[in-house]
């Protein structure tokens, strides 16, 4: 059920709940209490300030009065002050209990107190104080309807439904039990009820047809109807955000389903209808996916302009990392490392050691080694990662800088003697500083435990050669492209 919808439907219930159960009218300031009530109702906030003036009024000459005191708590509520009011009904609990005062009235309110916290988005303590206003007076149909909403929000859709099948005939067909029970009735699967239901209600209440088209929609995904879902979608007036919202639950279906095209027309119809940066963010992603990098840089791109000022510094990192991916995937470097340095920057808890490691990859794409190193060691500061200090040491070797390459291949050892790259790097470099009997005995180490790689067989040919042991090195070059040969490399 959409958010307007269902805040639409609690306003009514919570209308009702004061309907269905009117104050004693023999109290003194009974009919304007009633008033501020019905003020409340209305829905017109510029005028809740007369609701509490009532309420202070009656305060101001019995502060123990219990139907003041919800009323003001009632205040409270409507202008989403909930903490506010929890503290007032719970002192209206307390008044009334004091006064021994009916089941009943006990029951109604502590609905009001289940109400406020299902406002507050406090389902667990919302069934709490449902249940406990049902106990107290077990006819009342707004304690079941309160009971009813707590669980649906807690997804327990069956006991929801049960409760909204029990109440009177007075509310059976109100707008917001119909609702509730189709929604019920949907997440169990009971399509066929759902959809009877729906077809009363569009005889009910015509004036809510977006309603239940709405619902016809969500069915009709559920059920994997995604083509008659997406023929419903195109009737829908107005065009605006619950459109868009809904052609984006048809998005995700086709993604679920690995239909990338229906996928991206329906994102592309999301974004018709709303200016919000997610659906672009997504369908960034979708187009990534099929290997569309421009059209997903595009995307991306519009949605870190889209973001609200006011979400800047919480969202644009990841949307800033993902164009990132972009520009890397089209050969965009020095855009990419920017945007990654932006992430560096601004970005909350940003996997720092990861980031350096994209940008040292942009830098060696560039063949900018002196950066590349840079951002290694960027990177090492940070996690000390082997493959980290393999890959900077590779770079010192390739730019003829032996000692800091070996001090890196040495550090790769400490953590794994018998690590591959490490023994391997470790021959090179003591090779290019020309300490040949450190250099063979390294490399023979590895070759003991490697005997058939072709590499490590040509660099100990070298040694041997710088050794003028020309048969052995010859016989290792040999091996070696034998071992080529074998892997079906060509040696010519």
């Amino acid at each position: 059920m959409g958010s307007k919808l269902r805040a639409a439907l609690l306003a009514g219930l919570l209308a009702a709940s004061i309907a269905l159960q009117p104050l004693n009218a023999a109290e003194v300031f009974a009919k304007q209490i009633q008033d501020g009530l019905n003020i409340l109702a209305s829905g017109k906030t510029k005028d809740y300030g007369q609701a509490l003036a009532i309420a202070e009024r009656k305060l101001k000459l019995n502060p123990d009065d219990h139907e003041a005191l919800y009323l003001k708590a009632e205040y409270f509520r409507y202008s989403l002050k909930y903490a506010e009011g929890q503290k007032t009904l719970a002192k209206t609990i307390a008044t009334a209990e004091k006064l021994s005062l009916s089941q009943t009235r006990l029951s109604k309110y502590y609905e009001a107190w289940g109400f406020n916290l299902l406002s507050a988005l406090k389902y667990n303590e919302a069934e709490k104080l449902a249940r406990k206003a049902l106990s107290l007076d077990p006819t009342s149909d707004n304690a079941k309807l309160l009971l009813a909403m707590s669980l649906i929000s807690l997804k327990q859709w069956q006991e929801a439904l049960s409760l909204l099948n029990g109440v009177s005939k007075n509310i059976d067909e109100a707008l917001s039990v119909v609702c509730y029970r189709i929604e019920c009735l949907t997440k169990l699967h009971r399509y066929a009820e759902a959809l009877k239901m729906l077809d009363r209600a569009e005889k009910l209440f015509p004036q809510s047809s977006a309603s239940w088209r709405g619902y016809r929609i969500t069915i009709a995904l559920d059920k994997g109807h995604f083509d008659e879902a997406d023929a419903l979608l195109s009737k829908v007036v107005p065009k605006d955000e619950a459109l868009a919202a809904q052609y984006h639950q048809l998005a995700l279906a086709y993604h679920a389903r690995h239909e990338d095209d229906k996928e991206l027309a329906a994102l592309s119809s999301a974004i018709k209808y709303s200016k919000s940066f997610s659906y672009r963010q997504e369908r960034s992603q979708a187009y990534a996916h099929k290997g569309q990098h421009i059209a997903a840089l595009t995307d991306i791109s519009d949605a870190i302009k889209a973001c609200p000022s006011e979400y800047k510094l919480q969202i644009t990192p990841a949307l800033m990392l993902q164009r990132a991916h972009e520009e890397m995937a089209i050969g965009l470097y020095n855009e990419a490392i920017g945007d990654l340095r932006w992430v560096l920057k601004f970005g909350k808890n940003p996997d720092a050691e990861h980031l350096w490691m994209k940008i040292a990859e942009c830098y060696s794409k560039l063949g900018d080694r002196k950066n590349e190193i840079d951002a290694y060691s960027s990177a090492i500061k940070i996690k000390p990662k082997p493959q980290t200090l393999t890959l900077r040491a590779k770079e010192y070797y390739s730019m003829g800088d032996y000692a800091a390459a070996l001090s890196d291949a040495e550090a790769v050892l400490k953590k794994n003697p018998r690590s591959m790259d490490g023994l391997y790097l470790q021959a090179q470099c003591l090779f290019g500083q020309k300490k040949l009997q450190a250099a063979l005995a390294s490399v023979n180490f590895v070759i003991a435990t490697y005997p058939e790689m072709p590499n490590y067989l040509n660099l100990r040919g070298e040694i041997l050669k710088k050794l003028k042991r020309n048969e052995e090195a010859a016989r290792d070059f040999q091996k070696a492209k034998q071992s080529l040969k074998d892997s079906g490399i060509p040696t010519d």
